[in-house]
């Protein structure tokens, strides 16, 4: 099984507010990423102690960004969210502060639309911790927003 790995925006997709990911891929790698795959997602690379967090499943092909479908996704994207809840990193939002330059120096991004098909019990604790290693303390907020669903 494929495997994707959200890191900083964990949280976000456990909540069940990331529905969208954007990579920097090579075009033959991105291209196997096919409507309805099942994918495992982690919390960070397996290289650096990732675990899973549970299975997406693919609603479109991965394909190339454009400026209308990135504005379209910053809700998607769980940026507002992470923010809202004070999860936000300084590494990500400068990440996507770069993301949202689009100028000549800008990468091709592939979009990877998903829905979550299950999450792993552990996967709210594993979410919690600063980019998606082991969990430091406690986020009171995302309980409460996870307990609302």
């Amino acid at each position: 099984m494929k495997e994707i790995s959200f890191a900083w925006t964990s949280p976000a997709l456990v909540a069940g507010v990331k529905t969208v990911t954007r990579r920097e891929w090579q075009a033959d790698y991105a291209r196997q990423f096919r409507y309805g795959d099942q994918v495992r997602a982690l919390n960070r690379q397996r290289r650096f102690g990732g675990e899973a967090l549970g299975v997406i499943e693919l609603v479109e092909d991965a394909v190339l960004d454009t400026r209308e479908t990135f504005e379209a996704d910053v809700q998607a994207e769980g940026i507002p969210w992470l923010r809202e809840h004070d999860l936000l990193s300084a590494k990500l939002l400068a990440k996507w502060d770069e993301m949202c330059r689009w100028d000549e120096s800008c990468v091709a991004l592939w979009v990877v639309r998903f829905r979550v098909v299950s999450l792993e019990p552990n996967a709210e604790q594993l979410a919690r911790a600063k980019g998606g290693g082991r969990p430091k303390k406690e986020n009171p907020q995302m309980s409460l927003v996870l307990e609302a669903q």
